[in-house]
């Protein structure tokens, strides 16, 4: 079990930018393994990624996801599955979809709807052969998708009968379904499980190749001595295998979203849905519990997206103001405490931490405190009656709860106290660090060993530009080693020193 008491240093890195020579388009499970050998090597221990649920066509939001259970094909390692290997392989790929795998391999970008539309052909070939030569016979592996399937029943079941569903209505929204489809009348239910069988059989398939490769990476991760985070989203697209099987848990005519800040005088709408919390209670919240057992299943740690949204609810009605729910305090305490308890107790053996980055009331980040659930800071937001903190001076602070600073929010390290405003115009700071190239490579490691496009932080040697994690010896507040995520600094100074000769 991966213990958040413990001080450790890592980095957050979305699988989709773990780019590799032998990709498809996108970073994939297959990746995982390479990259967490060098991450050991350089002494993380510690990998935090995006959520890696299933989009829906077109979206690019892993945070409105059509499941909060399966994982999205996309990011499949086809060279590693043996049927499409001895189906041929990329041989067997038609004319266009082999010009469109080689115009994503070289993308500096991504192409979403490109690798998605390559790696569904390619499914459906290693699907045609899995059919053949194993399900019609019985084989074992035949008995693997059938215990699969089985195991993961209570959301393998309604996700594969969602999207043979979706696909056979030309990926129409489910709420334009037929009535009796879309308030899934039992009788239509059991005849669209008859009729797309093979459909059902295909998904459940795809979703079991996930499972299987999943299961390596972790293993791989877990001897290189790296621990796997994932991102728990709060909530799920209303486009969803969740929202449709469980649509009586769910306000359709409200719209979830966050209060006006420094950065949305208006408040953001996100398009979600708004869960009908007093309705999951009368089923012993068997959602949460259910999302909370498989992130368990998955990861060695999960951060709670928006995790004041546990305790209060801001949410856009159709006609009228948009308004916190519930509005009273007391309550709001009482419910995010109720439902972090269930997430807690169902996800037993993972640690989690929670997400209260923007507006977030005081008696949140104390209750998740009393929780032991562990919290964020970003440096680059901390500041002491309107003076921002030097990054490097906090590092040896004793009051952080947890932090994550990631790559793009790396500062020069600045003087510990007295010190100027730099380019960045922030007192006590002395400006950002230089970004791009300089960044992942330094003069005296050269070439990064990883793709600068992809976004990847290579091994560094000690010249200018170079990381160092952040200082371990020191003891967050509450007695508790929380520091989590990306505690990573960019010494200048010490950089500058040793190019020119001076001992660091």
């Amino acid at each position: 079990m991966y213990s958040i008491a413990t001080r450790t240093a890592g980095l957050l890195v979305p699988l989709f930018a773990l780019r590799s020579e032998r990709d498809w388009g996108i970073g994939e499970i297959g990746d995982l393994a390479a990259y967490c050998q060098w991450l050991g090597s350089a002494g993380h221990r510690f990998l935090q990624l995006l959520p890696i649920f299933e989009m829906p066509a077109g979206e690019r939001s892993p945070y409105g996801a059509l499941s909060t259970f399966a994982v999205d094909p996309i990011h499949l390692s086809l060279g590693e599955v043996e049927d499409f290997l001895e189906a041929g392989g990329e041989a067997m790929l038609p004319g266009p979809e082999r010009a469109a795998l080689d115009a994503a391999r070289v993308e500096t970008g991504i192409d979403y709807d490109r690798v998605r539309t390559v790696k569904r052909r390619a499914l459906e070939i290693a699907f045609a052969r899995f059919d053949l030569r194993e399900w019609s016979t019985g084989s074992s592996r035949a008995a693997r998708l059938r215990d699969f399937a089985a195991a993961e029943a209570d959301w393998l079941a309604d996700y594969a009968l969602f999207r043979a569903c979706q696909e056979r209505q030309a990926g129409a929204s489910w709420t334009e379904w037929e009535p009796a489809l879309r308030s899934r009348a039992p009788e239509v239910l059991a005849h669209a499980r008859q009729t797309f069988d093979r459909d059902l059989r295909f998904h459940t398939y795809v979703q079991w190749l996930a499972s299987e490769q999943w299961t390596a990476a972790r293993r791989a991760a877990s001897a290189a001595g790296v621990a796997l985070a994932g991102d728990l989203p709060f909530m799920v697209g209303r486009e969803s295998a969740d929202v449709w099987s469980r649509q009586e848990e769910f306000q359709l005519d409200t719209e979830l979203g966050a209060p006006p800040d420094a950065f949305n005088a208006e408040g953001q709408r996100w398009g979600l849905p708004v869960p009908r919390w007093e309705t999951m209670a009368r089923g012993d919240f068997r959602w949460l519990r259910a999302r909370s057992r498989r992130a368990a299943a998955l990861f060695d740690a999960v951060r709670i997206d928006h995790v004041v949204g546990f305790y209060r609810i801001y949410r856009f009605p159709t006609t009228g103001a948009p308004e916190f729910v519930p509005p009273d305090e007391g309550d709001q305490l009482a419910l995010g405490e109720r439902l972090l308890t269930v997430a807690l107790a169902s996800a037993a053996g993972t640690a989690l931490m929670g997400e209260d980055l923007g507006v977030v009331p005081d008696f949140v980040r104390a209750s998740l405190v009393r929780l032991a659930i562990p919290g964020y800071r970003v440096l680059r937001w901390e500041d002491d009656a309107g003076v921002f903190r030097d990054p490097s001076a906090a590092l040896g602070r004793d009051e952080w709860h947890a932090r994550h600073v990631l790559p793009g929010d790396l500062v020069e390290r600045g003087a510990r106290s007295g010190g100027s405003a730099g380019a960045g115009g922030r007192a006590g700071i002395r400006g950002p660090a230089r970004r791009g190239r300089d960044l992942h490579a330094c003069g005296a490691c050269g070439p990064p060993r990883w793709p600068v496009r992809s976004g990847i932080i290579p091994r560094h040697g000690p010249g200018a530009g170079c990381l160092r994690r952040a200082r371990t010896d020191q003891r967050p507040r509450h007695g508790r080693a929380t520091q989590l995520g990306l505690p990573l600094a960019l010494d200048g100074a010490r950089a500058r020193r040793s190019r020119d000769g001076r001992p660091p």
